[in-house]
């Protein structure tokens, strides 16, 4: 499979990722995010492996991610609660997908069917993990609790010590 082949109708799967690879980067910029890794090369590389393997044997990247000093499990739920809540695929498709390709398929997709939608799964790979675009509370001492009356005014030592009134 030759990547940079123009076929007839003038398609070329090398300038479909570059172009596509634009429009992903000001998709995840305009979110407030940047990209981690080369995006025109991930689909390329996607691409060429579609040819070859079949759907089903096609696995997750074999990406590292990096992720900022401090982050913790809590931050990493939150960040793919931002990146389902800001990158659906509904707007994957209308703002990536469709302004390049329209409603239409390119000749060469015939052989990959589904990689759109496919790359967008790869989003979590891609988008640089943040600080910024998660907002993890940490817990305070000095939360307010709510407290039954009944256990305030006539609650044994140990129930209020339960419900935090003494210590």
């Amino acid at each position: 499979m030759n990547l940079f082949y123009v076929n007839e109708f003038g398609e070329c799967i090398a300038d479909d990722a570059s172009h596509l690879a634009g429009l992903i980067k000001s998709y995840v910029e305009r979110r407030g995010a940047e990209l981690d890794v080369d995006v025109g090369r991930q689909i390329l590389k996607y691409i060429k492996m579609r040819y070859g393997v079949s759907r089903n044997e096609i696995g997750w990247p074999t990406l590292t991610v990096s992720t900022p000093n401090g982050w913790t499990p809590d931050h990493e739920d939150k960040w793919h609660d931002w990146l389902e809540l800001n990158c659906s695929l509904d707007s994957w498709m209308t703002e990536v997908m469709e302004p390049y390709f329209g409603t239409g398929c390119h000749v060469w997709e015939g052989m990959c069917e589904g990689w759109r939608w496919e790359i967008h799964q790869f989003l979590p790979w891609w988008i640089k993990r943040s600080a910024e675009l998660v907002v993890v509370y940490e817990s305070d001492e000095e939360e307010e609790q709510t407290v039954d009356a009944y256990i305030m005014d006539h609650g044994s030592a140990k129930q209020k010590r339960a419900a935090g009134l003494e210590r």
